[in-house]
């Protein structure tokens, strides 16, 4: 069973589940489903519980859709986007998602999917590793950002915080300048640099840099930043933020 990889599927369509159970118990393909999910708010919850490898995700469902339901996790697994909706998929691709399925699904592209997630992971772990073989000890300090008339490039220390707003994400600068992009925040995550900046709630990415203080406020945790902005700590991210403040920042003892 370690070599079979962790699988949960969230579809809306119980046929769907079944077939996709089906051609894995038949043809021994090695996808080891840990659970299966109808809507958004359940899969959500399954994701959290089996922090499984590989996700099938449907996109229309009951109470939203599978870009709601990545917007709102904390981990994030590999991606295989599922619909009936085949124009969905360039905006899939704006999601961690490394596949696209159209329904029905055959025995010859889920075959081809799982494939492609060895693919992806053989490619991500070289990556990784040049990366760090090369760049080790080199920081980012610029971003390139696409828009309408050209590819801008922007200091990343110029970066206050970023805030999601569903399919777009907000970047709020030094200068007090807004810029909104068709990006999620998720998708975002996935290029800053984790030793400059902290997911601290579902809609918000700060700049440790940019933190002004921590103001008393019960047990709910909150930070200021240097635009003056308030931003609430989600609970369970909490106990995250004060260690990467305590070892990011000198405190003094009162």
């Amino acid at each position: 069973m370690d070599n079979l990889i962790k699988t949960v599927i969230v579809d809306d369509n119980i046929d769907v589940i079944n077939s996709i159970k089906d051609l894995v118990t038949f043809f021994n393909l090695e996808l080891d489903i840990l659970g299966t999910a109808n809507d958004v708010e359940s899969g959500k919850k399954l994701v959290k519980k089996y922090k499984p490898k590989l996700l099938f995700l449907d996109i229309e469902m009951p109470d939203g859709n599978g870009f709601n339901l990545v917007d709102e996790l904390e981990y994030i697994p590999a991606i295989v986007f599922i619909t009936g909706h085949p124009q969905y998929a360039l905006q899939a691709f704006d999601y961690p998602a490394f596949h696209f399925l159209v329904k029905p699904i055959s025995i010859y592209n889920l075959r081809d999917a799982i494939q492609k997630y060895h693919d992806f992971q053989e490619q991500f772990s070289k990556k990784s590793s040049n990366i760090e073989n090369s760049v080790q000890n080199i920081p980012a300090n610029k971003i390139a950002i696409p828009q309408n008339d050209g590819i801008k490039i922007y200091d990343i220390h110029s970066i206050v915080r970023l805030e999601g707003d569903g399919n777009y994400t907000n970047i709020i600068f030094t200068n007090g300048s807004k810029l909104l992009i068709s990006r999620t925040l998720s998708a975002i995550e996935n290029i800053l640099p984790p030793e400059q900046f902290l997911r601290i709630h579902k809609s918000h990415i700060v700049n440790l840099h940019h933190i002004k203080s921590l103001p008393k406020g019960g047990k709910s945790l909150f930070v200021e930043m240097d635009d003056d902005m308030m931003i609430g700590v989600a609970k369970e991210r909490k106990e995250i933020v004060l260690e990467t403040l305590k070892n990011f920042t000198l405190f003094l003892k009162f």
